[in-house]
C-alpha cells in the first residue's frame, strides 16, 4: 500500500446558500460544502443561520451524488432531487430538516471532488494503518 503524505492530501469546498423549507420563517441558510481526500467516502455539510452556530452533518459523498439525479438515503440523511432543486433531509431523533439546495451548485461540488479522488479510488487514499494504530489495544485473558 503506498504511504500518504498531507502534501499528498487534498480538499475542496463550496459555499452556497439553501432554503429550509420544513421552516419557511427562517432565513435562507448558509451552507459550506467540504469533501477532504483524507476522508474519500464523506461529505461534510456546515450549516448555520444568521451567523449562528455552525451544524455540521457527515454523511457519504455517493449519497449525494445520486440524490441529485435520483432519490438516495434511508436513514438519517436522505437526498432526492425536485423541479426546483435538490432536497437534502436531515433527521436527528424527532427533529426533521429539509433544505433545498441548487442543483448546479451541488453538481459543481461533487464533480470536484472527483477530480480529486474518481469513483472507486477512495481505498487508495484511506491511511488504514493509521486508522488501525490509533484503536485501543487491551490483553484478554483466556
Amino acid at each position: 500500500m503506498p504511504q500518504h503524505t498531507a502534501a499528498q492530501h487534498r480538499s475542496t469546498s463550496s459555499h452556497t446558500e439553501m432554503i429550509l423549507i420544513s421552516d419557511i420563517a427562517i432565513p435562507a441558510v448558509e451552507a459550506e460544502l467540504r469533501y477532504h481526500s483524507t476522508d474519500p467516502y464523506a461529505v461534510q455539510v456546515l450549516l448555520s443561520v444568521d451567523q449562528g452556530p455552525v451544524i455540521t452533518w457527515v454523511f457519504g459523498r455517493e449519497l449525494l451524488m445520486t440524490g441529485v439525479s435520483m432519490p438516495a438515503g434511508i436513514g438519517d440523511v436522505q437526498v432526492f432531487p425536485t423541479h426546483d432543486g435538490v432536497i437534502i433531509e436531515l433527521r436527528a431523533g424527532k427533529a426533521t430538516a429539509r433544505l433545498l439546495a441548487h442543483i448546479p451548485d451541488v453538481m459543481d461540488f461533487t464533480e470536484r471532488t472527483l477530480e480529486l479522488v474518481p469513483l472507486g479510488t477512495e481505498i487508495e487514499h484511506c491511511d488504514l494503518d493509521s486508522g488501525l494504530g490509533s484503536l485501543p489495544i487491551h490483553d484478554f485473558e483466556v
